[in-house]
């Protein structure tokens, strides 16, 4: 049994971001560019118009009235402007060659078919300039950035169409256990919670559930799931069957499989009999069976491992934050603890509740926690000291 600090270290030590693949822009949210991006064009790729106006030139066109000579729209190509007049524009058109500044409409006077203008005009009014967001050749985007939809609205404007990045790992989910009931609930049966939270929490975090499984305590069944899910999918998340029980099939199917352990049983409490292997370059990760040690398990080494495959930087540097409690608690054994906590506001500014549970089984008081706060073995805090916590939902 090793510590769960170690055991993290042990698993991002083989965590590599996947190949970097091509993609539609329209597909990039959310994931990591793996290519730095440089602008094919500049914007505004020419001066343009920055509100409805006339295109004039300077200085001939301050405080004199000038015949209006052609209009000019968004998309349009105009001719250059001649001295002695002057043009209509509208926002975003292409300001005409000779023009050097745009007069808004509400500035001017209509007098006799003619436009009379201010007398105080400056060059470059109300022109966006060509290149002043960006030059072509510019970069936009760093390796590295986490694609937002403003990325994908910049570099839309730069002219890509295809972003090189770092792809999501495949998922698949297996819920195992011969006492999980689907429809009715017989005597010794009970309904499968973990694959509907592990699946939310999956997509909470920005990551799809490719194929989901549900076996039961037979070593050939799970071997068979195991060797078909791991031929499509990166990451297989187990839960139950993990521990040492007789029933408890995982780890032998994992070595049956030829998979190479990372760890198996960490001193924490919940999730004490986790277990994280690979099989070739595919991961399995088992989780108990009881849903609040799998909604730990899962937060503490699954989403970590997820975002480092899908190559975000510093994935297994959690933000742990020390927040004050909001009232006494304690870590009487010996096994690091990761207790469901929430989040309250406090006269100075947040404190944490570490909420009361009755163990592993508890998910009525998961289901109000928002924070896991980490306890250390021997942990007795009072009101007002500080003990680490991290978001239990991390944002993706």
């Amino acid at each position: 049994m090793i510590h769960p600090d170690h055991a993290l270290e042990l698993l991002a030590s083989t965590a590599k971001p996947l190949p970097a693949r091509a993609v539609s822009l329209s597909r990039a949210a959310g994931h990591v560019l793996a290519q730095e991006v440089r602008a094919r064009v500049s914007f505004p790729p020419a001066p343009v118009a920055a509100m409805d106006g006339y295109a004039v030139r300077l200085p001939e066109a301050c405080g004199q009235a000038l015949p209006m000579l052609f209009t000019v729209a968004a998309g349009d190509d105009p001719p250059p402007l001649p001295a002695g007049g002057c043009a209509r524009i509208f926002t975003g058109a292409v300001v005409p060659e000779g023009a050097t500044a745009v007069v808004a409409q509400e500035d001017v006077e209509l007098v006799g078919g003619q436009v009379r203008f201010p007398a105080q005009i400056s060059p470059g009014d109300n022109i966006r300039q060509k290149g002043e967001v960006f030059a072509q050749g510019e970069v936009l985007a760093e390796a590295g950035v986490v694609l937002t939809p403003a990325h994908l609205a910049l570099l839309a404007a730069a002219g890509k169409k295809r972003l090189v990045v770092h792809p999501k790992p495949r998922v698949a989910v297996v819920a195992t256990g011969s006492e999980l009931a689907d429809e009715k609930l017989t005597r010794g049966k009970i309904f499968d919670s973990n694959t509907p939270m592990l699946e939310s929490f999956l997509l909470l975090s920005g990551f799809a559930v490719a194929a989901k499984a549900r076996v039961p305590d037979q070593l050939d069944a799970l071997q068979k799931t195991l060797t078909s899910l791991l031929a499509h999918a990166d990451v297989v998340i187990t839960t139950g069957g993990v521990s040492v029980g007789d029933l408890d099939l995982l780890p032998q199917a994992v070595q049956e499989l030829g998979g190479e352990v990372i760890f198996h049983k960490v001193a924490m409490q919940p999730g004490k009999p986790v277990l994280a292997a690979k099989v070739g370059e595919r991961f399995i990760l088992g989780l108990p069976g009881n849903p609040v040690s799998a909604l730990v398990g899962f937060r503490l080494f699954a989403l970590p491992l997820l975002r480092a495959l899908a190559g975000f930087a510093q994935a297994f540097h959690e933000p742990w934050t020390p927040l004050p409690l909001a009232g006494p608690v304690s870590n009487r054994g010996q096994r690091v603890q990761f207790r469901p906590a929430r989040e309250l506001p406090s006269e100075t500014g947040k404190a944490v509740e570490v909420l009361p549970w009755k163990g592993s089984h508890d998910l009525k008081a998961a289901a109000q926690a928002t924070h896991l706060a980490r306890l250390d073995a021997g942990f007795a805090g009072q009101a007002g000291d500080r003990v680490l916590a991290v978001e239990l939902y991390r944002p993706r």
